[in-house]
């Protein structure tokens, strides 16, 4: 799932190149990729892979929990919702890559 809804999410902003390979550890990923992209979306790039961690990992819980199953498309669109959230309470420069998304 994670793999999945990073290829949509990126797919959208036209980063796929930047896809998580199936297997990879996120930091391994995350230091790596980071080092590939303009320094003036790194702190965006760093916004977005804490908002898409946190967003799956509560997909998770709901599957656990609350029997809840969401596919990658309905959690991609949750993604963008409460990017639009972060955004509004001040993640101001995770606009720049979400705007590349919608």
């Amino acid at each position: 799932m994670f793999s999945e809804v990073w290829h949509r999410l990126l797919s959208r902003m036209g980063m796929q190149h930047l896809v998580p390979l199936d297997g990879s550890g996120l930091s391994d990923w995350w230091q790596n990729t980071r080092t590939t992209i303009p320094k003036h979306f790194r702190r965006s790039f760093d916004s977005l892979v804490l908002l898409v961690s946190w967003m799956v990992w509560n997909e998770r819980n709901w599957r656990t929990f609350d029997s809840i199953t969401k596919t990658p498309s309905q959690l991609v669109a949750l993604i963008l919702e409460e990017a639009d959230a972060w955004i509004a309470a001040g993640f101001r420069g995770l606009a720049s890559l979400i705007v590349l998304a919608t």
